[in-house]
């Protein structure tokens, strides 16, 4: 529960234009009795529970409204929204150091044993954001892959999450026409599940979780809280939009030889068969970022593991061309495999090597065209964009934490 410093009590109690009170909630006196203008000498709890939680707490959201609407008298409150400076002493250090402070992880603040933690604030291979909403998420219900229910065996129809963010809670809802989670099994093999059955067949097998999935959160989940929109999830539904609005397509309505048209339901951009070299063939005619399936999670890995990758394949193939000339390209099965595996590059293992799809050679190879920039100050999406013959987006720029809230007061939900 919010809890305001007394300094911060005194300032609304003094500010608030208007009088908040409340009936009396407990049989405990206050310091302060027998006041001419208090009915009662007990505790009020509903009145500090709307000074703290109702005012105190939701201040960013008052100052919008009240600036909207041209009321007076709440101008004070932009103390309480204004960032706090930081002393000179912790600026200072701060130079010296030049360490990214992160943010506070509330929903692991007050975790107790025995409450399962998904993910941890931001971590690569956590819940991805991606915006949107089925027929029974929103007003706090995010969606995520049934095959990651099935997973991780904590989540189902209806449990609460403690998250990172939007907001502080959520609870749990399907959605199947999200990206599943991937993950490493025991033989070596990296998959992605995409059904219940799936993941209920290899449940035994997985010897480690790569991603957990996308979550789906509704945009008025930061409209609510009044939060600023993070970067969402590259995905089908935004490519879609980018072809659309490309002059190329405004003026041919070329449908690329794979059905594409206007106005694509989710479920109709997913059954499109795009293989690779279609992929890059409408990046370049449209001038659109690549397909989300042949971009990887280039952000989640260093230049350098991206600089090896690139001369593991211009050690085996001449030209990305190269590729499609054997079914299978078996890769040694060395240090490279845990690159492909952050990179979210499904494979095989078979008598010791690594089998990767062609389809998945053909787009490293096309985008990692030349030698990376060594310039320390390049992010290494940035240093792909730099060599690439199209571009690049980040597949997914924002990670959510969450936490399993209280599994035990679990029960039938009635509205």
């Amino acid at each position: 529960q919010y809890s305001p410093t007394p300094e911060e009590v005194r300032k609304a109690i003094n500010g608030i234009p208007v009088e908040v009170t409340g009936e009396q909630t407990d049989k405990i006196e206050v310091q302060h009795r027998d006041l001419p203008r208090v009915e009662t000498n007990y505790i009020r709890a509903g009145a500090l529970l709307a000074i703290a939680e109702g005012v105190i707490q939701k201040s960013r959201k008052i100052v919008k409204y009240a600036h909207n609407l041209k009321i007076d008298g709440w101008d004070w409150l932009e103390d309480f929204t204004a960032p706090k400076q930081k002393k000179k002493e912790d600026k200072k250090e701060e130079k010296k150091t030049e360490v990214k402070v992160k943010k506070k992880a509330k929903y692991l603040e007050d975790i107790i044993g025995g409450r399962p933690v998904m993910s941890y604030p931001g971590a690569k291979g956590g819940f991805r954001l991606r915006y949107g909403r089925t027929r029974d998420s929103g007003l706090a219900s995010m969606a995520v892959h049934p095959a990651t229910m099935e997973m991780v065996e904590f989540l189902a129809v209806g449990t609460q999450m403690k998250i990172e963010k939007p907001g502080k809670g959520n609870c749990v809802v399907p959605c199947d026409s999200i990206e599943g989670p991937i993950v490493k099994l025991k033989s070596g093999e990296v998959k992605r599940l995409t059904t219940t059955q799936e993941a209920i067949k290899s449940r035994r097998d997985i010897a480690e979780i790569v991603f957990l999935g996308d979550m789906l959160v509704a945009f008025g989940e930061y409209l609510r809280g009044n939060i600023p929109l993070d970067a969402s999830a590259w995905c089908e539904e935004w490519w879609a939009q980018e072809v659309e609005v490309s002059d190329y397509y405004k003026q041919t309505h070329d449908d690329f030889g794979i059905g594409f048209k206007e106005e694509m339901e989710l479920l109709e951009l997913l059954d499109l068969d795009i293989d690779s070299k279609k992929a890059f063939e409408i990046a370049e005619k449209t001038q659109t970022p690549l397909h989300p399936k042949y971009t990887f999670y280039y952000n989640d890995i260093t230049k350098g593991e991206l600089e090896e990758i690139r001369n593991l394949l211009n050690s085996h193939f001449k030209t990305p061309e190269d590729v499609f000339e054997n079914d299978e390209n078996p890769l040694p099965l060395d240090y490279h495999k845990r690159i492909f595996e952050v990179l979210g590059i499904c494979h095989q293992v078979r008598d010791g090597n690594i089998i990767i799809d062609n389809d998945d050679i053909y787009s490293l190879m096309r985008t990692l065209a030349e030698e990376l920039s060594d310039d320390e100050d390049v992010e290494t999406l940035d240093a792909v964009n730099m060599v690439s013959p199209v571009h690049i987006k980040s597949r997914a720029p924002t990670y959510i934490g969450g936490r399993v809230g209280r599994p035990e007061k679990t029960k039938e939900r009635l509205m």
